[in-house]
């Protein structure tokens, strides 16, 4: 499964790592899905082109590892097992959706990727997992 989510719904504003309301409650009901079916999950940070960011020194790419970072860690701390990461990335505005321009919106997003696992979880991993999300 795939899915995208925009800076306009998931963070408080373009130039913040911040999650909203909103997107924390997606996030947390992904985390719960990704751990009730042993999903793997690959998140990606993006940012669109041209962003005017605050700082010299925070650019597109801390912004968009800042995002990415913030989704894993809610995750983590709602029910995701740390073996369950495959990878957290951050691409800065390099990869603008193929429908756009480079410099739209809809660039400025978060990815996050849910896909089996190469190997099922046996019951001890699945118990700990389980365990893990309760506390």
């Amino acid at each position: 499964m795939h899915f995208e989510f925009s800076s306009e719904s998931a963070f408080r504003d373009q130039t913040s790592a911040d999650l909203s309301q909103w997107g924390s409650f997606v996030f947390q009901n992904l985390a719960w899905l990704a751990d009730r079916h042993a999903f793997r999950v690959s998140i990606e940070g993006h940012t669109k082109q041209g962003l005017k960011m605050l700082s010299a020194v925070y650019s597109s790419w801390e912004l968009s590892s800042d995002r990415a970072n913030n989704v894993r860690r809610l995750m983590a701390s709602v029910a995701v097992a740390p073996e369950q990461f495959e990878r957290v990335v951050a691409f800065g505005d390099r990869r603008p959706l193929k429908s756009s321009q480079g410099g739209s919106d809809n660039d400025h997003r978060v990815e996050i990727k849910l896909s089996m696992s190469q190997q099922p979880m046996d019951a001890t991993q699945a118990a700990k997992s389980a365990a893990d999300g309760r506390k």
